[in-house]
């Protein structure tokens, strides 16, 4: 299945350049049918690395949310969270 943002890479010279490349390392002919899909029906290498990402982010955010330490600067002076600083530890 190929998403309609991916449409392009699904053209016959590209599906038949494909197809060739890996009949050639197989050293068998195989077919490839590309079928098109709903974008948000795809589960994708990149959409699933995305939703890692997120789901990261929003574990990081709530870890600080959480700090007791965080908590204190906040509570004592102020201290507010620049949002867009926070980044899950690698």
């Amino acid at each position: 299945m190929i998403s309609h943002s991916l449409r392009h890479l699904g053209s016959a010279a590209c599906v038949d350049r494909l197809r060739e490349a890996i009949s050639d390392q197989i050293g068998s002919p195989i077919m490839i049918q590309v079928l098109d899909a709903d974008d948000h029906d795809l589960n994708t290498v990149a959409s699933l690395q995305e939703q890692q990402l997120r789901s990261k982010m929003t574990d990081a955010e709530v870890a600080i949310d959480k700090d007791p330490t965080v908590k204190a600067l906040k509570e004592s002076m102020g201290a507010k969270l620049v949002e867009d600083s926070i980044q899950p530890l690698q």
